[in-house]
This record gives structure tokens, sequence and C-alpha cells, in this order.
């Protein structure tokens, strides 16, 4: 198998043909059940998510064929700049051969050499696989969040560039995670909403 990684821009591919591909990717979750958000977007909705993102894609060049992508936004607050891991699928046949992970390290480096403080992303609690490929390449979980329109919590991952800093420190970056778990789960449903406790305490 001849996977070549390349940017999106560099292809002939466009952002409509990797729509069908995320669709197929997250299939698998939703049919465990879960309400991933990118499996509720059109077309439409997607493109406009992506944009303005650096994508690279895995291309099978034995078949000519996509199969997979990873996205990077770049933000910049008040000077400080820093990046948000987007979407990253990969077709269910090709899973398992070291695709994700060279995808997640592209998207890291990319953010890294583009000036960012850090770069930060989420996946389902559920997830575990993403997750371990996120640690292996220098994320630490730091947080978890519950977002509107899914049936699931969602860890939060970050990979700290700019040093010194708190967030390089693992025990720092465990207390974050175990304290805003704690928080999240009392004052939030899996679905986004305010559980009993949050509306209570929100009034």
């Amino acid at each position: 198998m001849n996977i070549k990684f390349v940017p999106l821009s560099d292809t002939t591919f466009t952002l409509a043909d990797l729509y069908p591909l995320m669709l197929a990717a997250f299939q698998e979750r939703k049919d465990a059940g879960l309400n991933y958000l990118c499996l509720s977007m059109t077309p439409d909705d997607f493109a406009e998510n992506m944009r303005p993102a650096y994508t690279v894609v895995a291309v099978d060049e034995d078949r000519d064929r996509l199969c997979g992508f990873a996205a990077v936004k770049v933000f910049d607050k008040n000077g400080h700049k820093y990046a948000k891991a987007k979407h990253i699928a990969i077709l269910p046949e090709y899973k398992g051969k070291g695709i994700g992970s060279r995808l997640v390290a592209i998207i890291r480096d990319y953010a890294k050499d583009a000036g960012c403080e850090y770069i930060f992303g989420t996946t389902a609690v559920a997830a575990n696989s993403a997750v371990a490929v996120h640690l292996k390449h220098g994320y630490q979980l730091v947080g978890m969040h519950s977002y509107k329109g899914t049936n699931y919590y969602s860890k939060v991952f970050r990979c700290q560039f700019k040093t010194p800093s708190p967030w390089t420190d693992p025990g720092y970056c465990k207390r974050q995670y175990i304290r805003s778990a704690i928080k999240t789960r009392l004052l939030y449903r899996a679905d986004g909403e305010r559980s009993f406790l949050g509306r209570l305490i929100h009034r």
C-alpha cells in the first residue's frame, strides 16, 4: 500500500470529495449510538466549517483514492496564536495502518510551524483509539466538555508549544482534566443541556 500525504490544495480533490469520506469514516461511531455533530452536517455546512483551514489528505496512490484527511484552523486572539484540530477521518478499510497517527502528527507540526502557542481538539470520551493516538503525539488530556446536539461527553486534549507553561506539566494537566470532568458531569448532561444542578446554579 502506497499512501501519500499532501495538502488538499496540491491535489485535484475538493472539499466536496471529503464530505462522503467523513460520513463513511464515522459510520461506525453512528452505529455505536454516538450522535457525532459532523454526521448532521449538510455538504454546505461541512464546506463552511472547513473554511479557512489547512487540510491534509491521505491518498492511496495505487488506487488514486482518498482514504483519509485531517484539518486544522489557526486563530489569532489579541496577538496570541493557537490552533484547533478539526475533523480527522479515515475510511474504515484503512484504519489500523498508521494513517491516523500520521495525520495527527502533520497537523500538529503545521500548527507549531505556524507559530501557535498550542493546538487543541476534542473527541468523544468513548473514542479510546483517537485519545491514544493524540497522547502518543505529545497531547495531554486537559478537560471535558458537553456539546449541544450530541449525546456524549467530549475529552479535550492540548499540545503545548510555547514554554515555559504549566500546560507542559502532566500533573497540572491531569488536575485540570479531573476538575473539568467533575464540573462538566455535574452541571451538564451528555447532550449539552444543563443538568438539574446546573440549572439551579445558573439561576
